[in-house]
């Protein structure tokens, strides 16, 4: 089954369990202490103790599924091995039809004389114009408009008849004893189920490929028609009805031994306790393991918490410059920039030269590692090839491929480039990124404003922090076009907001006490030199989310008030009653 139909399945169980429960459980209670005297066990233990359950099925009709050894199908348990001989007249009315009969019952449940006029006309319609005869369990003496094709009785000896070899299919509620007949005896089924395991019963011959359905409501000339002539026409359903019948009969002995000899079986072993399931004993939580799936899922959680609350130091790569102010304890360090070259390197003598000798600047675009530039949608990389080719300043774009189809002059494409020290070099305008942590960071530590095109992940968050601080502009990647970039690109080259609120912000993150890895190195050495620093660690981690947020510290103050207005009310009241009393008292002395 897929997803669908195991959450259909699980439902529907759910809800007859519980339905089940409540309508059945109270009622067959009663009916249990009536008839039974005590002493006797409460029938939900005397259901746990059952040594032996028959049930009325058989996999071949179904789908196979583990059985305990006391859970024992005895399905066709009442079907006759040996045909008995039908009456004369149904047997000659059998015997001479020449293109065969239909055996219409609808069971008990429903009598066909109570059918809806409508359909009941229907139905005659159709048997009317059909070239087989019609046997009809009919309830009542006379059936109005009956063709002469059609024979009714109010009743039929179902099995008997279905053995005959001149029926060609079974028209039937579905009941689960009639569709086990229909398959024993290879006859295909044309079912119109009303309730209950009706519908199921259907819906699993039509699985099986030897049964139709039609819904009552759905009742009409033409659905029936439709229905009658493709199983007069069509061998499949008979050939699959074969099929089922042969797995179905093929069983080592008849289900009425396997039933007598499991009855004498617990007879002989004393109840046979040994057959019942520990299984009885577990609640759902307890059957499905789910406390031991539970406890096996908590156990890393239960590690990373354990971790988490006992950390000495915590090393965060982020500064307040370039995020908002908040409260951190002593052991929260921030090390924002720690990888960030203070000395910037020489630059290789090509990328120098490029940079050094761009008369109006350049501006360096990278997408960093998760999203190669070779892997932009061609649609996007022509848009951006279009816009770089009229731009008044060069470009080192670091494109992971040998080349690059299209490329203007004033685009240099390297595999690698060396990031920070481009980032640091005086000519470089601004940095097209896709607005990761470390791409950010290096650009804010080197004052260069950024277009951030982000993917995935924290990328749109940093960039909506660079944009909230006026050195940065977002393009989603959706939003990616020829359009978009020009009026981005022109923005940053244009409006000089952009380098100076990126000079400043620069200034903050570099204004430091220390070096962010000299900050680092102290904070892991303090560790170490005070035994894992213990002190360090806040009583908050014992508090849990009510007591951490004071909830009950609050919830008492403000039931305090309340206690008191109410103890004020209460007391005003009685001395009301009382004064009331008291003039009542003197009004008739």
């Amino acid at each position: 089954m897929n997803f669908c139909q195991r959450l259909a399945n699980t439902l529907y169980t759910a809800s007859e369990n519980i339905f089940m429960h409540l309508h059945y459980d109270h009622r067959q209670e009663a009916v249990y202490n009536n008839h039974f005297a005590d002493p006797k066990p409460k029938l939900e233990d005397l259901r746990k103790s059952l040594p032996l359950v028959l049930l009325n099925s058989h996999f071949s009709m179904s789908y196979p599924r583990p059985n305990l050894p006391n859970l024992v199908d005895i399905g066709g348990f009442h079907i006759n091995r040996n045909r008995k001989s039908l009456p004369k007249d149904l047997q000659e009315f059998l015997d001479t039809a020449p293109n065969g009969v239909i055996y219409f019952s609808m069971g008990s449940t429903l009598k066909g004389a109570d059918l809806p006029v409508e359909k009941r006309d229907a139905l005659l319609r159709v048997f009317g114009r059909l070239p087989v005869r019609v046997m009809w369990k009919w309830e009542d003496d006379a059936l109005p408009g009956k063709p002469e094709n059609v024979l009714i009785r109010k009743w039929f000896p179902q099995d008997d008849i279905l053995a005959h070899p001149k029926v060609r299919f079974f028209i039937t509620h579905g009941g689960l004893l009639s569709t086990m007949e229909a398959t024993y005896h290879g006859v295909p089924v044309l079912g119109i189920p009303i309730f209950g395991d009706q519908g199921m019963n259907m819906g699993k011959t039509q699985a099986a490929g030897y049964g139709i359905t039609i819904e009552f409501t759905n009742l009409t000339e033409q659905s029936i028609s439709w229905a009658i002539n493709e199983m007069l026409t069509n061998t499949k359903y008979s050939e699959r009805a074969k099929t089922i019948s042969a797995r179905f009969r093929d069983q080592p002995e008849d289900p009425m031994s396997r039933a007598v000899y499991w009855i004498e079986y617990v007879a002989r072993h004393q109840g046979a306790e040994h057959l019942i399931s520990g299984g009885q004993e577990l609640n759902f939580i307890q059957y499905h393991n789910l406390d031991v799936f539970g406890f096996l899922l908590l156990i890393p959680f239960l590690v990373i918490i354990s971790i988490t609350t006992s950390l000495s130091a915590i090393l965060l790569n982020s500064h307040f410059s370039m995020s908002y102010p908040r409260p951190n304890l002593p052991n929260y360090i921030e090390i924002g920039g720690f990888h960030i070259n203070k000395k910037s390197k020489p630059l290789p003598k090509d990328l120098e030269e490029f940079l050094d000798t761009a008369p109006n600047g350049v501006i360096y675009f990278s997408m960093g590692s998760n999203l190669k530039s070779a892997d932009l949608p061609v649609e996007k990389r022509d848009a951006l090839l279009r816009v770089f080719g009229r731009l008044p300043v060069r470009v080192l774009w670091k494109w992971e491929d040998d080349a690059l189809p299209g490329k203007p002059e004033n685009v240099l494409i390297r595999k690698w480039f060396p990031q920070d020290d481009i980032l640091a070099h005086p000519k470089v305008r601004f940095f097209i990124t896709h607005g990761g942590l470390l791409s950010t960071m290096e650009a804010t530590y080197h004052g260069v404003p950024v277009l951030g095109i982000p993917i995935f992940g924290d990328q749109g968050m940093n960039m909506g922090k660079t944009q909230a601080a006026g050195y940065g502009i977002t393009i989603e990647f959706t939003n990616l076009t020829e359009q978009s970039i020009s009026w981005a690109i022109n923005e940053m080259l244009t409006n000089t907001k952009y380098s100076e609120r990126a000079k400043t912000i620069s200034a903050r993150f570099r204004d430091q006490p220390e070096d962010p890895m000299s900050r680092a190195v102290y904070w892991i050495e303090y560790v170490a030199r005070h035994q894992g620093a213990k002190h360090l660690i806040s009583g908050g981690q014992e508090l849990n989310f009510i007591q951490y947020h004071n909830l009950d510290v609050f919830a008492l103050l403000l039931l305090i008030p309340v206690l008191i207005i109410l103890g004020i009310r209460l007391l005003c009241k009685k001395l009301c009653m009382k004064s009331s009393r008291k003039d009542l008292k003197k009004k008739y002395n």
